[in-house]
């Protein structure tokens, strides 16, 4: 017994929210500048890689104590 699934059941991949307009909370309905983006990622990707650095700096100078 094989499960093949059958093309005619098959769900309809959907993009986006499936909430109606009306029921979206305030801060989806917010748009941002192009800029504000911009920032925003530069934000996300400079903190982790800060700590990352961080952490290679520290784990260096145990390695290098021992």
């Amino acid at each position: 017994m094989s499960s093949t699934p059958d093309p005619s059941r098959a769900v309809p991949r959907v993009r986006g929210l499936r909430v109606p307009r009306q029921a979206r909370p305030e801060t989806l309905k917010r748009r941002m500048p192009l800029m504000e983006h911009i920032r925003e990622l530069r934000n996300r990707l400079l903190r982790p890689c800060s700590g990352l650095g961080l952490g290679m700096v520290v784990g260096w100078i145990f390695f290098a104590s021992t």
